[in-house]
């Protein structure tokens, strides 16, 4: 079986799936669907009226997979994401299953005290935050023992995530 591929058998119940040895499940659930046609459709509609097709999603998730890797995260080790919902949740996210990093999405709810114990347990490489969440996130840095090499906040005043991937390649194999 071609690497990246996923085979579901219905002829035995109950049905069973069957992964290829090299298997990535960012290229199933990003790039598959440029290679399907659905490059030009929409797959996010925002409340504020932005839409995202497939083929900005995958460019975005490539670009943000890039962008980890010149952070100097590498396969395993770890990023939290403290993020409101919005689509940069999903290009940090898929971007860093596409290069092998493990994403730690946090529940936004919680305080410096919860984040601290996050940090310090997963060893995070990254810290990606909302620009609302620095009041918990900051000072739960302050508190662990262990510091995140980079702390992003992904809508910031300075610079914006979108506007930092967009000097990374849009292309990235899996």
């Amino acid at each position: 079986m071609d690497k990246n591929k996923i085979h579901i058998d219905n002829s035995v119940y109950p049905g069973s799936i069957h992964c290829s040895e090299i298997f990535n499940v960012a290229v199933q659930m990003i790039d598959r669907h440029i290679f399907e046609g659905r490059a030009d459709k929409t797959v996010i509609q925002c409340v504020d009226g932005n839409k995202v097709s497939y083929r900005e999603l995958q460019q975005r998730v490539n670009q943000c997979g890039n962008y980890l890797q010149a952070l100097g995260c590498v396969k395993g080790d770890r990023i939290l994401i403290v993020i409101k919902d919005c689509p940069e949740f999903l290009y940090i996210f898929w971007g860093a299953i596409k290069v092998g990093i493990i994403p730690v999405p946090i529940n936004t709810i919680l305080r410096s005290k919860d984040y601290s114990y996050f940090i310090e347990n997963t060893q995070c490489k990254a810290l990606f935050h909302s620009d609302i969440y620095t009041a918990e996130v900051l000072p739960a840095i302050l508190m662990a023992n262990h510091k995140p090499t980079n702390v992003i906040a992904v809508d910031g005043k300075d610079e914006s995530l979108l506007a930092v991937i967009s000097q990374y390649s849009e292309q990235l194999d899996a």
